[in-house]
Parts: C-alpha cells; sequence; structure tokens
C-alpha cells in the first residue's frame, strides 16, 4: 500500500500535468476526462511555436487517449481492493420435508468470500503502480507530441523563409532586371539571348516556387494533424527569427535520464509485475468464506419437545490450494514476466541513451556547420553582391551573371535556413529524449 504515482520530477516543471500524490486518493489526481468529440479549430494567423505546443497538447487524440486510459486505471485501483460480493442462496422446498422438528420450508443463505488481507493489498499495489506506469506514459506522450509539434513547426519555418528569399528574388528577375534588358535590346546595348536567359532563370525561380508551396500544403496537414484539427485552418507563423538557445551539457542530460517518463514507466511496470509475484505467491493460502443459513421450520412437528422455531447456523468455510501444479505454473509465469520487464527496463535505459547520443552529436553538428557557413562563405557572397551591383550598373558584368550572384546568395541563404532548422529540431529531440527543458521559447510557469 502507498505506492505513489512515478512521474519524473524534471517534467512537473515543463508539462505540469499529474501530480504525484498518492494514486488511491483519486480526487487529487484524476485528469478531466475528455470525450472523443473533437475540439473548435483555433485561429491559427500569427502562430508561436510555444502556443502550437500548447494547442497540441490541449488537443491531440493520442494525449487525450491516455488520460481517458489513466481515469481508468485509478478508478480500477479501488476496485482491486475491494471485497467480493457476497452471496445469497434460496431454497424453496415444493416437497416439504418433515423432520422431528417440523417441516422444513425455506433455507436462506447469505455468504461472504473474504481473501486473505495481503492479497487485496497486493492486487491494490499493482494496480497502483500500473496507473502510475499510464502517468509516466502520459508524460512521455506529451514530449513526443511536443517534440513532433516543433519538428512540424520548424520545416514550416524552413518553407516560408525560403519562400520569402525566393520571391524576393523573382521579384528583383521580374519588376527590375527583366525591364531593364528589355530597355537594353531597345537602344542596342544587349541582344535577345539575355532577354530569354533572364526568362528562363524567372520560368526556373517561379518552378521552385510552385514546388515550395506544394511542400508547404504538406508540412501544414502534417502540423494540423499532430494539433488534432481536423479542418482546413489557415497556418501563419508570427517568427521572423527562432529564439536563442543555451547549449545543453551533456553529462547534465546523461546524469539525469533515470528519470525520463518512458523509464519511470518501465519501472512502475516492473513494480506492478512484483506484487503480481507476491499475489502469486499467496494463492497457497486459502481465502474464508462466513455466512449465515437460516432454515424455516414449520409448527407441525411430531416431536413431543418441536417448538416450531427456524434454525440459524453459522457458516465458516475455506477454499483448499490443493491444485500445486496450476499454483505453481502460475507463480512460474509471474517470475517470467518479472524478469521480461526487468529487462525491457535495462533495454530502454540503453535505447534512450543511444537516441540522446545521436540528436546531442546532431545539434553539435548542425550548429558548428551554420556558425561556420555564417562566418565564411555567407559574407563572401553579400560582399560579391555588392561589388557585382555596380558592375552591372556600368556595365562590367552580363544580366545573367548578376542574376547568378544572386541566386548564389539564396541558395546559401535557404541552405543556412535548413541548417538552422535541422538544429533546433535536433535540439527539440535533445528535449525529447533527455526529458529536460531545452528548448527555448518555453512560458515560465
Amino acid at each position: 500500500m502507498g505506492t505513489e504515482l512515478r512521474t519524473p520530477r524534471a517534467k512537473a516543471s515543463i508539462y505540469p500535468d499529474i501530480s504525484s500524490a498518492d494514486p488511491r486518493d483519486i480526487h487529487t489526481v484524476r485528469p478531466t476526462v475528455v470525450t472523443a468529440e473533437a475540439p473548435a479549430a483555433p485561429d491559427l494567423r500569427r502562430l508561436t511555436i510555444q502556443r502550437a505546443v500548447d494547442i497540441a497538447l490541449r488537443q491531440n487524440p493520442q494525449i487525450r487517449a491516455l488520460r481517458n486510459e489513466l481515469e481508468a486505471n485509478l478508478e480500477r485501483i479501488v476496485e482491486a481492493e475491494s471485497l467480493p460480493d457476497p452471496t445469497f442462496n434460496a431454497s424453496i422446498f415444493l416437497e416439504q420435508i418433515q423432520t422431528a422438528a417440523g417441516q422444513q420450508e425455506l433455507v436462506a443463505a447469505l455468504s461472504q468470500r473474504i481473501p486473505w488481507l495481503e492479497k487485496l493489498a497486493e492486487a491494490g499495489d499493482a494496480q497502483a503502480a500500473t496507473a502510475s506506469a499510464v502517468a509516466a506514459r502520459l508524460q512521455d506522450a506529451i514530449l513526443d507530441v511536443a517534440n513532433q509539434t516543433r519538428i512540424a513547426y520548424l520545416e514550416l519555418y524552413y518553407v516560408d523563409q525560403s519562400l520569402r528569399r525566393l520571391r524576393e528574388l523573382e521579384q528583383l528577375v521580374d519588376t527590375q532586371l527583366i525591364p531593364d534588358i528589355r530597355e537594353k535590346i531597345r537602344v542596342g546595348q544587349a541582344g535577345l539571348e539575355s532577354l530569354y536567359e533572364a526568362e528562363t532563370q524567372l520560368e526556373l525561380l517561379r518552378n521552385q516556387i510552385r514546388a515550395l508551396h506544394g511542400q508547404r500544403d504538406a508540412v501544414v496537414a502534417r502540423l494540423l494533424s499532430i494539433m488534432g484539427i481536423t479542418e482546413t485552418v489557415t497556418v501563419e507563423l508570427a517568427v521572423a527569427a527562432l529564439p536563442p538557445y543555451d547549449p545543453p551539457h551533456r553529462a547534465e542530460l546523461f546524469d539525469t535520464l533515470e528519470e525520463h517518463p518512458l523509464l519511470v514507466a518501465r519501472a512502475s511496470e516492473t513494480d506492478a509485475q512484483r506484487h503480481r509475484v507476491r499475489l502469486a505467491d499467496l494463492e497457497l493460502v486459502p481465502d474464508f468464506t462466513i455466512g449465515v443459513q437460516w432454515s424455516a421450520i414449520s409448527s407441525s412437528g411430531i416431536s413431543p419437545v418441536a417448538n416450531g422455531n427456524d434454525a440459524v447456523a453459522a457458516v465458516v468455510g475455506l477454499n483448499l490450494p490443493i491444485y500445486l501444479d496450476r499454483i505453481n505454473a502460475r507463480r512460474r509465469a509471474a517470475r517470467a514476466d518479472l524478469a521480461r520487464l526487468e529487462n525491457l527496463e535495462e533495454l530502454t535505459l540503453l535505447q534512450l541513451q543511444e537516441q540522446l547520443d545521436a540528436a546531442f552529436s546532431e545539434l553539435n553538428a548542425r550548429h558548428a556547420q551554420r556558425v561556420r557557413e555564417e562566418e565564411s562563405i555567407l559574407p563572401r557572397l553579400r560582399q560579391a553582391i555588392e561589388v557585382g551591383r555596380e558592375a552591372y550598373r556600368v556595365g562590367r558584368i552580363t544580366t545573367e551573371q548578376y542574376i547568378q550572384l544572386w541566386r548564389e546568395l539564396i541558395t546559401e541563404e535557404v541552405r543556412l535556413y535548413r541548417l538552422l532548422t535541422e538544429e533546433y529540431q535536433a535540439l527539440s529531440r535533445v528535449e525529447r529524449w533527455s526529458g529536460r527543458p531545452v528548448f527555448p521559447g518555453r512560458e515560465p510557469q
């Protein structure tokens, strides 16, 4: 008795959801029951990344289903600790039995099976540990859905920023360079091949923009699905730049890994099975049955001392656990399941370490690559644009060369947006697999 909901301390500060109270005090830990009816679609204009996460945590079907599962498991604790229903039997004699005391007309009995009290305690503790496992899996689902939401949001951020820069280049070519080429053709300073090349570059840009629009539709559909929104709504991101973050320390992440909800869930499942092992051992202990029996006797007895009083008897019984093959088989099965869960607990820790190590390595690699290109390649391309703008104005380079300079710059900027997106997606996965709040932009609790 007294098993507590084992929710990790780190998660209590990130996503306050389930308290660490005794699961038997259902009113302190019972989540709000979520119906299957889909919530109304919120306004997703000026959407921030944290608001997207908040909506997903409130409306995602997986999380809502786990809340309902937790509610059910909390209620089962009371069921597991309760006595079975009493039994009432009545026998009405169609042909009454004649006894010396009188005719026996009716026999009624009320009995109650009382399991060995330790059995009820173990059953309750097993169910409480199961509820703890579900609560931890709910916390893990919160981490997972938040991670999926951020990754989809960041992908949308990459697409929107790429579209913005490509549209700027499209406008430059369409409204400035092509009219300038036409003017040069008119005065004999350029040939038609320059116009054809510029128009070809413009069409290539538009094809690239159309492809990104299709990619955006797919990313928006993915984001809405994670957020539990079935309606078609307009999604507009509010951020022009991603917030800075403090680089996480690898040692700190791994030191607290045992508090991860997945490991807490595994530990709770193992704890529940230990109680089931003890419960299987207690099968050797008999249960008691107590009751009372009342026999209705008529007053027409033939015995000279018959008084017609009804007979009342106390009944005491117990089951006999004599089929040892069945009982021992159940005990061996319970221990085999316990060994399996202990191995799964160890496997889960190894998998978490592997996932966290991969996410942390990717974060460092993407960050280093992005910083290197921002500090070396991007400044050179911007300087080439400044020089090329003047060279194009005085006619030292062709229109095609000037457009190519812009394409190289914007291609590199789009590449940097890709690296930035992958860096923040890796940071989100670090939070998902460490269970610690490392992603920036979270509102203070």
